[in-house]
């Protein structure tokens, strides 16, 4: 196994709620179980973005104190590569649904999974946004609902939609039974981009966090990715309850948001928060792998070399139509995860860049980026017949 610096991923389980009092649900598969929470959001105290290392090792091989689903999904990282809890080295081929419609973009739905799996796939990736789900927003989740209450037609930032986060739950745990491991993007970059311009308004209905859009009335916009985040904050609040719902899966990692860095205003002690308080609310829950909390490893898509370089980042991610090579990458796994050359990269050409990226030592991930049906299945099963 190359090196010995191994990124910790830990867990640990407790009681999370709808509010940060409440009993938390479980998904299928989840530890700990229960129904579906009900309540209001709030952030427990602390410095939420006080400067901390992600820790090194994963534990000894016995399991004393695992209460995380799918442990032995958990990964880590050893010099610039992924390796398995086993400490067997870990190819990421990664598959994402965006975009065109269907399979459950932004996150995915059993139908992806089903379909990408047979193609070798162990890597998914999902955005929770946060975004609503009225008419110019995702409305193909319309049913569900997105991630907070809505009343009188807006978002209510003080109260969660508990079917959301059960469907995520039930994603993230069928993945895990396919031995998929599920990336998850905290905070989304892109709605955050579009929702300050406004440029597809006016008054874009996508984003709850535009003061429009809200019960509140108020702007969590602007502020949003250019600093620290705040204790108590509504940012506090978000990736806590992300981690409630998602830290007890060994499957998970975490991306901070993609394209997060365009957000104007931009600081990587954003991204650092992330993690910090993600992994604060994994131990205060008591999510354990081998005794010690669990902290699912955190990646990038900030492409800034600050940001990458931080204790808490495990890894990187880049917005390139080719691949990378690891002179971008700090030392640090990294690869490119979107793309969207018009009109879309040919199968083999796409199928190119994973094979060119994998002899640099990256990786590319495939995105659909409006590629056919019969494309998708052509790339992937290139992909699948491995590189020269």
């Amino acid at each position: 196994m190359r090196g010995v610096a191994l990124l910790i991923l830990g867990l640990g389980l407790s009681a999370c709620g709808e509010s940060s009092s409440s009993a938390g649900g479980g998904g299928a598969g989840a530890p700990g179980g229960g129904g579906a929470p009900s309540g209001g959001a709030s952030g427990s105290g602390g410095n939420a973005g006080s400067a901390g290392s992600v820790d090194s090792g994963l534990g000894g091989a016995a399991d004393s104190g695992t209460n995380i689903a799918f442990p032995e999904l958990a990964l880590a990282v050893s010099g610039s590569g992924f390796v398995t809890r086993a400490g067997a080295p870990f190819v990421p081929n990664q598959a994402i649904s965006c975009c065109g419609g269907g399979y459950g973009w932004p996150l995915v739905d059993t139908a992806w999974i089903d379909f990408v799996r047979g193609y070798g796939v162990n890597w998914l990736h999902v955005r929770l946004g946060p975004w609503r789900t009225v008419p110019g927003a995702e409305d193909e989740w319309a049913l569900v609902g997105g991630a907070y209450a809505e009343q009188g037609g807006l978002a209510v930032l003080e109260q969660f939609n508990p079917a959301f986060w059960a469907k995520l739950e039930e994603l993230v745990s069928y993945a895990g039974t396919q031995g998929m491991r599920v990336e998850i993007d905290v905070v989304d970059g892109w709605g955050l981009k579009h929702a300050l311009s406004d440029d597809y308004g006016p008054k874009w209905p996508y984003h709850p966090w535009s003061a429009w859009n809200n019960s509140g009335g108020v702007d969590h916009v602007t502020a949003a990715g250019t600093l620290e985040i705040p204790a108590g904050s509504v940012y506090d609040a978000w990736v806590r309850k992300v981690a409630e719902h998602t830290c007890k899966y060994g499957n998970v990692t975490l991306e901070d948001g993609n394209e997060i860095s365009l957000k104007q205003g931009y600081v990587p002690a954003f991204s650092q928060s992330i993690g910090n308080i993600y992994w604060d609310e994994c131990k205060k829950r008591g999510f354990l792998l081998d005794g010690v909390p669990f902290r699912p490893l955190l990646g990038t898509q900030s492409e800034s070399a600050d940001t990458l370089s931080a204790p808490q980042i495990a890894y990187g991610e880049f917005h390139k139509d080719s691949a990378i090579a690891p002179s971008l990458c700090q030392g640090k796994p990294c690869g490119v995860n979107e793309y969207n050359p018009d009109p879309p990269l040919a199968p083999l050409a796409l199928a190119s860049e994973v094979c060119a990226a994998r002899q640099a030592g990256t990786w590319f991930s495939y995105w659909r980026h409006g590629q056919s049906a019969a494309q998708m299945a052509e790339t992937l099963s290139l992909i699948q017949s491995g590189c020269p």
